[in-house]
């Protein structure tokens, strides 16, 4: 399976046309290709009420960062910086891949992770159903810690969609868990999401 780099004309062209587009297989490890395709967002509010904030004082910053480690993809290559502005509450960023389509069987995530800051950081991954505001399938609680040299991991997930996603928006988060202190960052070198077909019933 061919996997194509994302250009900013190409997730320009993906967003205008995601209400019409399945998921499809992508890959992102540029550091102003991930910045264009992230952002950052706050929760507020509950159940019912709760609302997706994606501008304002409380939505973390994407920003563009060089200093990261291989990964995958070469070191210092760059990545981006989900940059924590405030504490409390529910934020981190999250990449849409379109609605699920008729076609789209199971979804693939790999993710790098990472920390340079001295502070440590909790976080989790998740593919998230915006449109029914359910947690499709999440890490589970990852921390990287300086003081013991944990500094990068990569994540991996994967979620077999279903009928009740059908025509939903699903995205991919980056959840900030350690929120008592706006010097606890996430960093994110690159990622990439396999979106495989159905397969046909015999």
């Amino acid at each position: 399976m061919k996997i194509k780099h994302i250009t900013p004309l190409v997730v320009a062209l993906a967003c205008s046309q995601s209400a019409l587009a399945e998921i499809k297989t992508l890959k992102v490890d540029k550091k102003n290709d991930l910045k264009e395709v992230m952002t950052g967002y706050s929760i507020v509010g509950e159940g019912e009420s709760e609302k997706v904030e994606t501008e304002g004082s409380e939505v973390p910053q994407i920003k563009t960062v060089q200093n990261d480690p291989e990964g995958g993809d070469g070191k210092s290559d760059g990545g981006v910086k989900i940059n924590s502005v405030t504490t409390g509450g529910q934020f981190g960023a999250q990449m849409l891949l379109g609605k699920a389509g008729e076609k789209n069987g199971k979804l693939s995530l790999s993710t790098h992770v990472f920390n340079v800051n001295s502070s440590y950081v909790k976080y989790e991954v998740q593919f998230y159903n915006k449109t029914d505001k359910k947690v499709l399938a999440t890490s589970g609680v990852k921390m990287l810690e300086p003081k013991k040299k944990v500094l990068d991991e990569t994540i991996k997930l994967d979620y077999k969609l279903t009928k009740d996603d059908l025509g939903d928006e699903i995205f991919v988060r980056w959840v900030q868990l350690s929120t008592d202190s706006t010097a606890r960052d996430i960093y994110v070198d690159n990622v990439s999401v396999v979106a495989s077909e159905l397969e046909a019933k015999k």
